[in-house]
């Protein structure tokens, strides 16, 4: 598990690699909810890399939105696997939040 970060106008681009396992995903609410504390309302999700997502990191992704869209901020998915959005789309997740095929539509979109 790897998670790079840059700031992005009004918020954060995350790009995430590998295995996102129960215990990373630990790390990955740690900073993902200290971003948002931090005051960004706009969190884009590269997830291209992404090998796996756990059900515990999936938690992550819900927790993370309900505590940004408190702040009228939102989060954007990007380069989802087909694996990765079928984990997505089983659990119901795909609709709450807003998908693109990549991080330059998203950056495009903002």
């Amino acid at each position: 598990m790897k998670i790079e970060t840059e700031a992005i106008e009004g918020g954060v681009l995350f790009r995430l690699h590998g295995r996102f396992d129960t215990l990373a995903a630990q790390e990955f609410e740690k900073q993902l909810m200290s971003t948002i504390e931090a005051g960004a309302t706009l969190l884009i999700i590269d997830c291209k890399h992404m090998a796996y997502i756990s059900s515990s990191t999936l938690r992550i992704f819900l927790l993370a939105l309900k505590t940004i869209k408190r702040n009228n901020g939102k989060i954007m998915l990007t380069s989802l696997s087909d694996h990765i959005r079928e984990v997505f789309d089983i659990s119901g997740f795909l609709y709450f939040f807003d998908i693109f095929t990549t991080t330059e539509e998203a950056l495009a979109a903002i």
